[in-house]
């Protein structure tokens, strides 16, 4: 878990990721201090680049107050920065908590009822799935249907750094995204022979691009 707390006022507009910004994580309440799960980026990322649509973040980071009057749990996960309900553009939440589920995701809660239309997902390492559908309350589930594979993690073993680069061509400079340190951990999202598509977080903002399948190595 890596837990990064930001200033809404101070770094609001900081790009997490391809699509994302801090501002969109933070407490619907205007509290300055925005918690935000570096893995929880990650997975919201994969969502929007999986399904190539617009993806709402309806509530991410909350602060204690906003939690309270949300009606969370007293230890809820957005509270701490690693819990996100999101809504894709045109795509059934049914099949974005299938598709979760198949990429590992622990925990999920979908919510298709009269007040709810959305998926909640966050970064808790023991698996918990649950679905609402009435406003009586949700009940838990076993599986949302998807296949579960997990995501790879990698290490770079490249001795001066690996280049990620935002396309597959080594003959570009331009395209260099930027230098990923030796044993610096990178998820593969796809892999072949020569090139691997990976998703690379530093201290600043998460990254996908691609680099030499030769160059890493599975942690």
């Amino acid at each position: 878990m890596s837990v990064i707390t930001y200033s809404l006022k101070e770094s609001g507009k900081k790009q997490l990721s391809k699509n994302f910004q801090v501002s969109e994580f933070a407490s619907h309440d205007g509290d300055d201090v925005v918690k935000i799960d570096t893995k929880l980026v990650l997975i919201v990322q994969d969502v929007r680049d999986h399904f190539d649509k617009k993806v709402t973040i309806s509530s991410g980071y909350r602060s204690p107050n906003q939690n309270k009057k949300s009606g969370g749990a007293n230890a809820s996960y957005h509270m701490r920065g690693q819990a996100a309900d999101i809504v894709v553009e045109s795509v059934e939440p049914a099949e974005v908590a299938k598709y979760l589920e198949s990429k590992g995701v622990k925990g999920i809660g979908l919510y298709v009822y009269p007040r709810g239309h959305f998926v909640h997902c966050d970064t808790r390492t023991s698996k918990y799935y649950w679905k609402q559908t009435t406003n009586a309350g949700y009940f838990s589930v076993s599986t949302f249907g998807g296949a579960v594979t997990t995501l790879a993690t990698y290490k770079v073993n490249a001795a001066h750094g690996l280049r990620l680069r935002s396309s597959m061509n080594t003959n570009l400079t331009t395209n260099i995204i930027c230098i990923m340190p030796y044993e610096s951990s990178v998820v593969v999202l796809s892999s072949g022979s020569t090139w691997s598509k990976v998703q690379y977080t530093n201290k600043v903002k998460t990254n996908v691009g691609y680099c030499y399948s030769s160059y890493i190595k599975k942690s």
